[in-house]
Protein backbone atom coordinates (compact mmCIF):
# COMPACT_ATOMS: atom_id res chain seq x y z
CA UNK A 1 0.00 0.00 0.00
CA UNK A 2 2.68 2.15 0.95
CA UNK A 3 4.47 1.40 -2.56
CA UNK A 4 1.33 2.44 -4.38
CA UNK A 5 0.85 5.69 -2.68
CA UNK A 6 4.54 6.56 -3.36
CA UNK A 7 4.39 5.22 -6.82
CA UNK A 8 1.07 7.71 -7.23
CA UNK A 9 2.91 10.61 -5.63
CA UNK A 10 5.77 10.00 -8.14
CA UNK A 11 3.03 10.40 -11.30
CA UNK A 12 1.70 13.68 -9.82
CA UNK A 13 4.96 15.11 -9.37
CA UNK A 14 5.98 14.72 -12.72
CA UNK A 15 2.48 15.90 -14.30
CA UNK A 16 3.63 19.91 -13.84
CA UNK A 17 7.17 19.22 -15.42
CA UNK A 18 5.33 17.54 -17.84
CA UNK A 19 2.89 20.50 -18.17
CA UNK A 20 5.99 22.76 -18.26
CA UNK A 21 7.69 21.44 -21.22
CA UNK A 22 4.43 21.67 -23.38
CA UNK A 23 3.98 25.12 -22.87
CA UNK A 24 4.39 27.17 -25.50
CA UNK A 25 7.60 28.94 -26.69
CA UNK A 26 6.09 33.06 -27.36
CA UNK A 27 7.36 34.13 -30.23
CA UNK A 28 8.58 37.85 -30.94
CA UNK A 29 8.76 40.30 -33.71
CA UNK A 30 12.06 42.34 -33.68
CA UNK A 31 11.30 45.14 -35.94
CA UNK A 32 14.97 46.39 -37.33
CA UNK A 33 16.23 43.43 -36.57
CA UNK A 34 19.67 43.29 -38.43
CA UNK A 35 20.27 47.58 -36.81
CA UNK A 36 22.17 48.50 -34.44
CA UNK A 37 19.99 48.02 -31.22
CA UNK A 38 17.73 44.95 -33.24
CA UNK A 39 20.57 42.35 -33.71
CA UNK A 40 21.03 42.48 -30.04
CA UNK A 41 17.70 42.39 -29.00
CA UNK A 42 17.41 38.79 -31.68
CA UNK A 43 20.62 37.83 -29.69
CA UNK A 44 18.85 38.22 -26.15
CA UNK A 45 15.87 36.89 -26.56
CA UNK A 46 17.21 33.69 -28.50
CA UNK A 47 19.42 33.52 -25.66
CA UNK A 48 16.22 33.44 -23.43
CA UNK A 49 14.51 30.59 -24.86
CA UNK A 50 12.06 32.93 -27.19
CA UNK A 51 11.82 32.55 -30.43
CA UNK A 52 12.20 35.63 -32.89
CA UNK A 53 10.90 37.07 -35.98
CA UNK A 54 13.34 39.77 -37.76
CA UNK A 55 12.42 42.07 -39.40
CA UNK A 56 14.46 44.33 -41.30
CA UNK A 57 14.95 45.97 -45.21
CA UNK A 58 15.53 43.28 -48.21
CA UNK A 59 19.30 42.50 -47.89
CA UNK A 60 19.83 43.26 -44.40
CA UNK A 61 22.75 41.60 -42.65
CA UNK A 62 21.26 40.25 -40.03
CA UNK A 63 22.82 39.02 -37.03
CA UNK A 64 24.40 35.03 -36.99
CA UNK A 65 23.14 32.61 -34.43
CA UNK A 66 24.10 29.66 -33.28
CA UNK A 67 23.06 26.57 -35.25
CA UNK A 68 21.45 25.37 -31.57
CA UNK A 69 19.26 28.40 -31.16
CA UNK A 70 18.55 28.75 -35.79
CA UNK A 71 15.34 26.54 -35.12
CA UNK A 72 14.06 28.87 -33.21
CA UNK A 73 14.71 32.46 -35.53
CA UNK A 74 13.64 33.26 -38.48
CA UNK A 75 13.96 36.32 -40.89
CA UNK A 76 11.45 38.35 -42.61
CA UNK A 77 12.60 41.05 -45.25
CA UNK A 78 10.57 43.65 -46.72
CA UNK A 79 9.31 47.57 -46.58
CA UNK A 80 7.69 48.38 -43.17
CA UNK A 81 5.94 51.74 -44.97
CA UNK A 82 4.15 48.77 -46.48
CA UNK A 83 1.13 47.54 -44.54
CA UNK A 84 1.09 43.99 -45.70
CA UNK A 85 4.44 42.73 -44.97
CA UNK A 86 4.08 44.55 -41.43
CA UNK A 87 0.52 42.58 -40.79
CA UNK A 88 1.84 39.57 -42.72
CA UNK A 89 5.07 40.05 -39.67
CA UNK A 90 2.75 40.37 -37.11
CA UNK A 91 0.78 37.33 -37.55
CA UNK A 92 1.13 34.57 -35.14
CA UNK A 93 3.72 36.45 -32.65
CA UNK A 94 3.12 37.10 -28.29
CA UNK A 95 5.22 39.89 -28.78
CA UNK A 96 6.64 42.61 -30.50
CA UNK A 97 9.76 45.37 -29.89
CA UNK A 98 9.81 47.77 -32.49
CA UNK A 99 12.76 48.97 -32.69
CA UNK A 100 13.16 50.00 -36.85
CA UNK A 101 13.30 53.81 -37.42
CA UNK A 102 15.01 56.38 -39.87
CA UNK A 103 17.75 58.84 -37.79
CA UNK A 104 18.07 60.91 -40.98
CA UNK A 105 17.95 64.08 -39.25
CA UNK A 106 17.68 66.36 -42.73
CA UNK A 107 14.49 64.62 -43.68
CA UNK A 108 11.18 66.31 -43.96
CA UNK A 109 8.62 65.62 -42.23
CA UNK A 110 7.02 64.51 -45.16
CA UNK A 111 9.43 61.84 -45.89
CA UNK A 112 10.24 60.47 -42.71
CA UNK A 113 6.91 60.03 -41.24
CA UNK A 114 5.93 57.39 -43.33
CA UNK A 115 8.93 55.18 -41.82
CA UNK A 116 8.95 56.58 -38.00
CA UNK A 117 5.17 57.19 -37.50
CA UNK A 118 2.83 55.33 -39.67
CA UNK A 119 4.78 51.80 -39.29
CA UNK A 120 3.86 52.31 -35.59
CA UNK A 121 0.46 52.93 -36.32
CA UNK A 122 0.03 50.07 -38.47
CA UNK A 123 2.02 47.71 -35.73
CA UNK A 124 -0.29 48.48 -32.93
CA UNK A 125 -3.59 48.07 -34.70
CA UNK A 126 -2.16 44.47 -36.21
CA UNK A 127 -1.05 43.57 -32.49
CA UNK A 128 -4.76 44.56 -31.63
CA UNK A 129 -6.57 42.46 -33.97
CA UNK A 130 -4.07 39.53 -33.60
CA UNK A 131 -4.31 40.06 -29.71
CA UNK A 132 -0.68 40.36 -29.26
CA UNK A 133 0.50 40.57 -25.38
CA UNK A 134 3.13 43.48 -25.17
CA UNK A 135 4.49 45.95 -27.63
CA UNK A 136 7.50 47.56 -26.89
CA UNK A 137 7.75 50.69 -28.78
CA UNK A 138 11.47 52.36 -29.34
CA UNK A 139 10.53 56.66 -29.08
CA UNK A 140 13.77 58.77 -28.13
CA UNK A 141 15.10 60.97 -25.22
CA UNK A 142 15.54 63.54 -28.18
CA UNK A 143 11.50 64.61 -27.74
CA UNK A 144 11.99 66.07 -24.46
CA UNK A 145 12.14 69.81 -23.97
CA UNK A 146 15.62 71.16 -22.91
CA UNK A 147 16.06 71.44 -19.51
CA UNK A 148 18.59 72.60 -16.92
CA UNK A 149 18.15 69.32 -14.40
CA UNK A 150 17.89 65.56 -14.86
CA UNK A 151 14.88 65.08 -17.39
CA UNK A 152 12.39 62.48 -16.00
CA UNK A 153 9.74 60.64 -18.20
CA UNK A 154 7.02 63.12 -17.03
CA UNK A 155 8.49 66.08 -18.00
CA UNK A 156 6.74 67.46 -21.14
CA UNK A 157 7.98 67.24 -24.95
CA UNK A 158 9.19 69.35 -27.26
CA UNK A 159 10.02 69.05 -31.50
CA UNK A 160 12.84 70.48 -32.55
CA UNK A 161 12.99 68.78 -35.16
CA UNK A 162 11.26 66.30 -38.02
CA UNK A 163 13.00 63.24 -36.53
CA UNK A 164 11.44 64.40 -32.99
CA UNK A 165 8.41 65.06 -34.56
CA UNK A 166 7.70 62.00 -36.14
CA UNK A 167 8.24 60.21 -32.79
CA UNK A 168 6.48 62.37 -30.36
CA UNK A 169 3.51 61.71 -32.84
CA UNK A 170 3.80 57.89 -33.03
CA UNK A 171 4.26 58.22 -29.07
CA UNK A 172 0.51 60.37 -29.23
CA UNK A 173 -1.12 57.56 -31.35
CA UNK A 174 -0.28 54.86 -28.94
CA UNK A 175 -0.87 56.88 -26.06
CA UNK A 176 -4.60 57.11 -27.29
CA UNK A 177 -4.91 53.44 -28.36
CA UNK A 178 -4.21 52.48 -25.16
CA UNK A 179 -7.05 54.11 -23.55
CA UNK A 180 -9.11 52.11 -26.10
CA UNK A 181 -7.38 48.44 -26.23
CA UNK A 182 -6.33 46.29 -23.12
CA UNK A 183 -3.84 44.41 -25.72
CA UNK A 184 -1.35 44.53 -26.37
CA UNK A 185 0.35 46.23 -23.24
CA UNK A 186 2.27 49.17 -24.16
CA UNK A 187 5.72 50.10 -22.99
CA UNK A 188 7.39 52.98 -24.61
CA UNK A 189 11.49 53.22 -24.40
CA UNK A 190 13.29 56.61 -24.52
CA UNK A 191 16.60 55.73 -25.18
CA UNK A 192 19.63 58.55 -24.90
CA UNK A 193 22.01 58.46 -27.88
CA UNK A 194 23.07 55.37 -29.10
CA UNK A 195 26.44 53.91 -29.81
CA UNK A 196 27.86 50.59 -30.24
CA UNK A 197 28.75 48.04 -33.23
CA UNK A 198 26.52 48.18 -36.22
CA UNK A 199 26.08 52.15 -35.50
CA UNK A 200 26.25 54.90 -38.07
CA UNK A 201 24.26 57.86 -37.01
CA UNK A 202 24.97 60.71 -34.76
CA UNK A 203 27.52 59.34 -32.03
CA UNK A 204 29.79 57.54 -34.98
CA UNK A 205 31.17 61.44 -36.12
CA UNK A 206 33.16 60.96 -33.08
CA UNK A 207 34.90 57.89 -33.68
CA UNK A 208 35.72 58.76 -37.56
CA UNK A 209 37.47 62.55 -36.66
CA UNK A 210 40.78 59.93 -34.90
CA UNK A 211 41.67 58.88 -37.75
CA UNK A 212 41.41 61.34 -40.28
CA UNK A 213 44.15 63.24 -37.65
CA UNK A 214 46.16 60.34 -37.55
CA UNK A 215 46.80 60.19 -41.37
CA UNK A 216 49.04 63.60 -40.63
CA UNK A 217 50.04 63.44 -36.59
CA UNK A 218 49.58 61.51 -33.44
CA UNK A 219 48.31 64.03 -31.31
CA UNK A 220 45.51 66.34 -31.12
CA UNK A 221 44.46 69.63 -29.33
CA UNK A 222 42.29 68.69 -26.34
CA UNK A 223 39.11 70.54 -25.34
CA UNK A 224 37.43 70.86 -21.82
CA UNK A 225 33.81 72.30 -20.82
CA UNK A 226 31.04 72.05 -22.71
CA UNK A 227 27.05 70.92 -21.95
CA UNK A 228 26.41 67.60 -20.68
CA UNK A 229 24.81 64.34 -21.91
CA UNK A 230 24.58 60.62 -21.15
CA UNK A 231 24.22 57.89 -23.83
CA UNK A 232 23.65 54.47 -24.00
CA UNK A 233 25.23 51.47 -25.16
CA UNK A 234 23.18 49.76 -27.79
CA UNK A 235 23.32 46.45 -26.15
CA UNK A 236 22.14 47.90 -22.98
CA UNK A 237 19.01 49.78 -24.86
CA UNK A 238 18.52 45.84 -26.29
CA UNK A 239 18.74 44.61 -22.84
CA UNK A 240 16.38 47.36 -21.68
CA UNK A 241 13.59 46.91 -24.09
CA UNK A 242 13.76 42.68 -23.34
CA UNK A 243 14.01 43.14 -19.97
CA UNK A 244 10.69 45.94 -19.78
CA UNK A 245 8.82 43.29 -22.25
CA UNK A 246 9.24 40.82 -19.38
CA UNK A 247 8.26 42.86 -16.43
CA UNK A 248 4.09 43.65 -15.37
CA UNK A 249 3.50 46.98 -15.65
CA UNK A 250 0.58 49.15 -16.86
CA UNK A 251 0.20 49.92 -20.27
CA UNK A 252 1.82 52.81 -21.81
CA UNK A 253 4.44 53.42 -19.31
CA UNK A 254 7.54 55.36 -20.05
CA UNK A 255 11.27 54.72 -19.29
CA UNK A 256 14.20 56.51 -20.21
CA UNK A 257 17.41 54.28 -20.88
CA UNK A 258 20.65 56.13 -20.48
CA UNK A 259 23.69 55.24 -18.06
CA UNK A 260 24.72 57.61 -15.10
CA UNK A 261 27.97 58.56 -16.68
CA UNK A 262 26.92 62.26 -18.17
CA UNK A 263 29.85 63.07 -19.92
CA UNK A 264 30.74 66.83 -21.54
CA UNK A 265 30.94 66.84 -25.43
CA UNK A 266 34.61 67.78 -24.70
CA UNK A 267 34.89 64.66 -22.86
CA UNK A 268 33.45 62.67 -25.62
CA UNK A 269 35.84 64.41 -27.90
CA UNK A 270 38.67 63.45 -25.86
CA UNK A 271 37.85 59.88 -24.78
CA UNK A 272 36.76 59.20 -28.57
CA UNK A 273 40.78 60.41 -29.34
CA UNK A 274 42.41 58.37 -26.54
CA UNK A 275 40.94 55.23 -27.20
CA UNK A 276 41.96 55.69 -30.95
CA UNK A 277 45.61 56.04 -29.85
CA UNK A 278 46.59 59.97 -29.65
CA UNK A 279 47.65 61.87 -27.54
CA UNK A 280 46.05 64.93 -26.22
CA UNK A 281 47.88 68.06 -26.17
CA UNK A 282 48.08 70.42 -23.28
CA UNK A 283 46.76 73.05 -21.96
CA UNK A 284 42.99 72.01 -23.43
CA UNK A 285 40.87 74.44 -24.71
CA UNK A 286 37.47 75.95 -23.84
CA UNK A 287 34.96 74.21 -25.61
CA UNK A 288 33.32 77.11 -27.77
CA UNK A 289 29.68 76.95 -26.43
CA UNK A 290 28.55 80.11 -26.11
CA UNK A 291 30.10 80.90 -29.81
CA UNK A 292 27.98 78.10 -30.97
CA UNK A 293 25.20 79.14 -29.46
CA UNK A 294 25.73 82.85 -30.40
CA UNK A 295 26.74 81.79 -34.05
CA UNK A 296 24.17 79.10 -34.40
CA UNK A 297 22.00 80.47 -37.31
CA UNK A 298 25.14 81.18 -39.15
CA UNK A 299 27.20 78.12 -38.78
CA UNK A 300 23.92 75.64 -38.98
CA UNK A 301 22.85 76.50 -42.47
CA UNK A 302 22.29 73.62 -44.53
CA UNK A 303 25.04 74.34 -47.08
CA UNK A 304 27.95 74.91 -44.68
CA UNK A 305 26.49 71.79 -42.75
CA UNK A 306 26.95 70.25 -46.23
CA UNK A 307 30.48 71.70 -47.33
CA UNK A 308 31.78 70.61 -43.84
CA UNK A 309 30.57 67.28 -44.89
CA UNK A 310 31.86 67.13 -48.02
CA UNK A 311 35.29 67.85 -46.37
CA UNK A 312 35.49 65.50 -43.95
CA UNK A 313 34.15 63.09 -46.42
CA UNK A 314 37.20 63.25 -48.62
CA UNK A 315 39.57 62.42 -46.27
CA UNK A 316 37.43 59.29 -44.84
CA UNK A 317 36.83 58.39 -48.30
CA UNK A 318 40.41 58.51 -48.68
CA UNK A 319 41.17 56.24 -45.55
CA UNK A 320 38.60 53.61 -46.86
CA UNK A 321 40.54 53.42 -49.99
CA UNK A 322 43.68 53.18 -48.80
CA UNK A 323 43.44 50.48 -45.95
CA UNK A 324 40.74 48.33 -47.64
CA UNK A 325 37.78 49.41 -44.98
CA UNK A 326 34.30 48.37 -45.41
CA UNK A 327 32.45 51.33 -46.38
CA UNK A 328 29.81 51.08 -43.75
CA UNK A 329 30.80 54.59 -41.64
CA UNK A 330 30.68 58.16 -43.37
CA UNK A 331 30.85 61.42 -41.52
CA UNK A 332 27.83 63.45 -41.22
CA UNK A 333 27.59 66.71 -39.58
CA UNK A 334 23.88 68.72 -39.42
CA UNK A 335 22.38 71.17 -37.25
CA UNK A 336 20.62 68.79 -35.12
CA UNK A 337 24.21 67.13 -34.06
CA UNK A 338 25.64 70.91 -33.35
CA UNK A 339 22.43 71.10 -31.03
CA UNK A 340 24.57 68.53 -28.33
CA UNK A 341 26.92 71.30 -28.33
CA UNK A 342 25.09 74.27 -27.32
CA UNK A 343 21.93 71.92 -25.11
CA UNK A 344 22.70 70.14 -21.87
CA UNK A 345 20.25 67.28 -22.13
CA UNK A 346 21.01 65.00 -19.19
CA UNK A 347 18.41 61.55 -18.64
CA UNK A 348 17.39 60.21 -15.38
CA UNK A 349 17.07 56.32 -15.71
CA UNK A 350 15.79 56.21 -11.87
CA UNK A 351 12.60 54.33 -12.93
CA UNK A 352 14.46 51.88 -14.93
CA UNK A 353 16.78 51.28 -12.39
CA UNK A 354 13.94 50.68 -9.53
CA UNK A 355 12.90 48.05 -11.52
CA UNK A 356 15.43 46.22 -10.80
CA UNK A 357 17.56 47.29 -14.71
CA UNK A 358 21.75 47.06 -14.22
CA UNK A 359 23.79 48.22 -17.31
CA UNK A 360 26.26 46.00 -18.91
CA UNK A 361 28.46 49.19 -19.68
CA UNK A 362 27.43 51.88 -17.12
CA UNK A 363 30.67 54.02 -18.04
CA UNK A 364 31.36 55.64 -20.99
CA UNK A 365 34.24 54.73 -21.49
CA UNK A 366 34.62 50.95 -21.44
CA UNK A 367 31.44 51.24 -23.72
CA UNK A 368 33.22 53.12 -26.34
CA UNK A 369 35.85 51.11 -26.16
CA UNK A 370 34.23 48.39 -26.91
CA UNK A 371 32.49 50.12 -29.67
CA UNK A 372 35.89 50.90 -31.37
CA UNK A 373 37.18 47.61 -30.80
CA UNK A 374 33.87 46.64 -33.55
CA UNK A 375 34.51 48.68 -35.57
CA UNK A 376 38.16 47.49 -35.96
CA UNK A 377 37.60 43.68 -36.08
CA UNK A 378 35.28 44.15 -38.66
CA UNK A 379 37.41 46.78 -41.04
CA UNK A 380 35.03 49.54 -40.44
CA UNK A 381 37.63 51.74 -38.87
CA UNK A 382 41.22 51.48 -39.30
CA UNK A 383 43.92 50.91 -36.42
CA UNK A 384 46.35 53.62 -35.66
CA UNK A 385 49.18 51.20 -35.58
CA UNK A 386 48.73 50.68 -39.18
CA UNK A 387 48.36 54.18 -40.39
CA UNK A 388 51.38 55.99 -41.91
CA UNK A 389 51.71 59.51 -41.63
CA UNK A 390 51.49 61.04 -45.39
CA UNK A 391 54.55 63.17 -44.40
CA UNK A 392 54.36 66.54 -45.39
CA UNK A 393 50.33 67.37 -45.39
CA UNK A 394 49.12 70.65 -45.44
CA UNK A 395 45.91 72.77 -46.21
CA UNK A 396 44.58 75.46 -48.70
CA UNK A 397 41.73 77.76 -49.00
CA UNK A 398 41.16 80.28 -50.55
CA UNK A 399 39.47 84.48 -49.46
CA UNK A 400 38.38 86.90 -51.41
CA UNK A 401 38.27 90.83 -49.34
CA UNK A 402 37.07 94.12 -50.12
CA UNK A 403 36.85 97.11 -48.06
CA UNK A 404 38.48 100.88 -48.86
CA UNK A 405 41.52 102.37 -47.37
CA UNK A 406 41.85 106.41 -46.83
CA UNK A 407 44.79 107.78 -48.16
CA UNK A 408 46.26 110.60 -45.72
CA UNK A 409 46.50 113.25 -49.19
CA UNK A 410 44.90 111.30 -51.94
CA UNK A 411 41.34 110.62 -50.29
CA UNK A 412 39.15 107.31 -49.94
CA UNK A 413 40.42 104.17 -52.08
CA UNK A 414 38.63 100.82 -52.62
CA UNK A 415 40.80 97.88 -52.44
CA UNK A 416 39.96 94.37 -53.45
CA UNK A 417 42.21 91.31 -53.17
CA UNK A 418 41.30 87.32 -53.62
CA UNK A 419 43.96 85.05 -51.96
CA UNK A 420 44.94 81.91 -51.72
CA UNK A 421 46.89 80.57 -48.59
CA UNK A 422 48.54 77.60 -48.01
CA UNK A 423 50.26 75.68 -45.18
CA UNK A 424 52.30 73.09 -47.23
CA UNK A 425 53.31 71.02 -43.61
CA UNK A 426 50.24 70.94 -41.29
CA UNK A 427 52.94 70.31 -38.32
CA UNK A 428 55.09 72.96 -39.57
CA UNK A 429 51.81 75.27 -39.08
CA UNK A 430 51.10 74.02 -35.71
CA UNK A 431 54.50 75.15 -34.47
CA UNK A 432 54.70 78.82 -36.53
CA UNK A 433 50.85 79.71 -37.06
CA UNK A 434 52.04 80.88 -41.03
CA UNK A 435 50.38 80.08 -44.54
CA UNK A 436 52.04 81.71 -47.62
CA UNK A 437 49.72 84.08 -49.56
CA UNK A 438 49.32 84.59 -53.18
CA UNK A 439 46.98 86.01 -55.36
CA UNK A 440 45.66 89.09 -57.15
CA UNK A 441 44.65 92.60 -55.69
CA UNK A 442 43.41 95.67 -57.31
CA UNK A 443 42.78 99.50 -55.98
CA UNK A 444 41.79 102.64 -57.74
CA UNK A 445 45.47 104.18 -59.04
CA UNK A 446 47.31 102.25 -57.35
CA UNK A 447 46.58 98.68 -58.42
CA UNK A 448 44.82 96.68 -61.22
CA UNK A 449 44.28 92.84 -60.84
CA UNK A 450 48.39 93.31 -59.72
CA UNK A 451 50.23 89.58 -58.31
CA UNK A 452 50.43 89.71 -54.61
CA UNK A 453 52.59 87.82 -52.04
CA UNK A 454 52.72 87.81 -48.71
CA UNK A 455 51.78 85.59 -45.38
CA UNK A 456 48.91 84.85 -42.88
CA UNK A 457 49.21 84.61 -39.18
CA UNK A 458 46.63 82.19 -37.72
CA UNK A 459 46.30 81.90 -34.05
CA UNK A 460 42.65 81.64 -32.74
CA UNK A 461 43.57 79.98 -29.25
CA UNK A 462 45.44 82.23 -26.57
CA UNK A 463 47.10 84.23 -25.60
CA UNK A 464 47.27 86.09 -29.39
CA UNK A 465 43.50 85.38 -30.88
CA UNK A 466 44.34 86.96 -33.97
CA UNK A 467 44.84 86.90 -37.33
CA UNK A 468 47.57 88.84 -39.25
CA UNK A 469 47.78 89.65 -43.02
CA UNK A 470 50.85 90.95 -44.55
CA UNK A 471 50.57 91.50 -48.35
CA UNK A 472 53.26 92.83 -50.59
CA UNK A 473 52.91 93.91 -54.66
CA UNK A 474 54.36 96.46 -56.83
CA UNK A 475 51.90 98.80 -58.27
CA UNK A 476 51.29 100.12 -61.76
CA UNK A 477 53.67 103.24 -60.98
CA UNK A 478 56.43 100.77 -60.17
CA UNK A 479 56.54 101.38 -56.50
CA UNK A 480 56.66 99.13 -54.08
CA UNK A 481 53.17 98.80 -51.50
CA UNK A 482 52.68 96.60 -48.56
CA UNK A 483 49.35 95.63 -46.59
CA UNK A 484 49.63 94.86 -42.74
CA UNK A 485 46.14 94.10 -41.38
CA UNK A 486 44.90 92.09 -38.23
CA UNK A 487 41.57 90.49 -37.30
CA UNK A 488 41.52 90.84 -33.50
CA UNK A 489 39.14 87.62 -32.09
CA UNK A 490 36.87 87.86 -30.05
CA UNK A 491 34.74 84.88 -29.23
CA UNK A 492 31.55 86.25 -28.33
CA UNK A 493 31.68 88.70 -31.13
CA UNK A 494 33.12 85.98 -33.34
CA UNK A 495 32.01 86.69 -36.87
CA UNK A 496 32.48 90.32 -36.79
CA UNK A 497 36.07 90.24 -35.58
CA UNK A 498 36.69 87.53 -37.87
CA UNK A 499 35.49 89.45 -41.21
CA UNK A 500 36.69 92.93 -40.49
CA UNK A 501 40.41 93.17 -41.32
CA UNK A 502 42.04 96.35 -39.46
CA UNK A 503 44.55 97.58 -42.50
CA UNK A 504 47.40 100.02 -43.13
CA UNK A 505 48.76 100.61 -46.51
CA UNK A 506 52.73 101.35 -46.81
CA UNK A 507 54.30 103.35 -49.89
CA UNK A 508 58.14 101.99 -49.91
CA UNK A 509 58.37 102.30 -45.87
CA UNK A 510 56.11 105.12 -45.66
CA UNK A 511 52.87 104.80 -43.72
CA UNK A 512 50.05 106.39 -46.55
CA UNK A 513 46.70 105.36 -45.35
CA UNK A 514 44.24 103.34 -43.04
CA UNK A 515 41.11 101.25 -43.67
CA UNK A 516 38.88 98.44 -43.21
CA UNK A 517 38.68 95.47 -45.45
CA UNK A 518 36.26 93.31 -44.73
CA UNK A 519 34.77 89.25 -45.88
CA UNK A 520 31.40 89.19 -47.19
CA UNK A 521 29.30 86.92 -45.10
CA UNK A 522 27.39 85.82 -47.94
CA UNK A 523 30.51 84.03 -49.11
CA UNK A 524 30.91 81.97 -46.03
CA UNK A 525 29.87 78.98 -47.60
CA UNK A 526 31.92 79.14 -50.69
CA UNK A 527 34.79 80.13 -48.34
CA UNK A 528 34.55 76.71 -46.44
CA UNK A 529 33.73 74.39 -50.02
CA UNK A 530 37.36 76.09 -50.60
CA UNK A 531 39.08 74.40 -48.45
CA UNK A 532 41.43 71.38 -49.92
CA UNK A 533 43.97 69.63 -48.38
CA UNK A 534 47.77 69.39 -50.33
CA UNK A 535 49.36 65.75 -50.11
Amino acid sequence: MEEEKTGKAAIKSKKPRAAAARKKIETVLVTGGAGCVGSFVVQELLKLGFKVRAADRPGATFPEVDKKLAPRFETREGDIRDRGFLEACVKGVDRIIHTAANLDLSLSLEEIRPINTDPVIALYEAAVRGKVKSMVHFSSCACYKFAPCAITEDMPVEATNNYEQSKILADEYLAEGIKKNKLPVVTIVRPGLIFGPKGRALAHNYALLPPIVGMISRRMLGLKGGPKSNYVHALDMARAAVFLQQKNQKSGEIFNVAIDDAKAVSDVFNIACETYGLKLSHPFLPFPEKLIKRYFSVISRPEVMKNVTRMLGYWWEALVKKYGLEPELFPKIDAEFLVFGINEAVYSNQKLKDKGFVFTFPDFESAWRNTIEWYQENRWMPELSEQKLLGKVGFKFLETMSGSINLEKEGERQVQFTVSAEALDIQEFFQDNTCRLRGTISMNGIATDSPVEGTLEIAFWPPKRRLVYDLHWTGDDGRRYRICGIKRVRYLDFITTMTTLHSSLYRGGELIGKGKICFPRADLPKFILSFRPVI
